[in-house]
């Protein structure tokens, strides 16, 4: 697949996964904000890291009731996806840590290509979030 198939693949999921984050108003609010800020949490710390800061907020593997955990919740459980099919060749069922296990266990050269992935997915992601969603007063 030539990288603009890939980019577009990336601009398409990440599109449709923001539409479905719009829907919830209240969450979408807190979702634009945490969007905008996760791709330097990923220069700033590592995708692994990242995600499991994502993963705690989000009270993954239980059952988010807070606004901003069910936020968090959704923009670990889009990136992930993303990365765990696209990158991972994942199919089926995902287990809620399944990407970080995966993480945990790659080698630094996958590591690095699923670190740059996700900055590129994270791009659309927040273009659409900031082209959708409209921004908390208070930030």
């Amino acid at each position: 697949m030539n990288a603009a198939t890939v980019d577009h693949e990336r601009a398409q999921v990440a599109l449709e996964s923001v539409q479905r984050i719009v829907k919830k108003p209240e969450v979408a609010k807190k979702f634009r904000s945490y969007a905008e800020s996760l791709p330097a949490i990923i220069v700033r710390n590592g995708l692994g890291q990242a995600l499991a800061m994502e993963a705690a907020s989000g009270k993954v593997g239980t059952n988010a009731t807070k606004t901003d955990e069910i936020a968090h919740k959704e923009l670990y459980t889009m990136l992930s996806n993303w990365l765990l099919r696209k990158l991972f060749q994942r199919q089926g069922a995902i287990r809620p840590m399944q990407v970080i296990e995966e993480i945990i266990k790659c080698d630094q050269t996958t590591y690095m290509h699923a670190q740059e992935e996700a900055l590129q997915f994270m791009q659309w992601v927040k273009r659409f979030a900031n082209a959708m969603i409209e921004r908390v007063q208070n930030d």
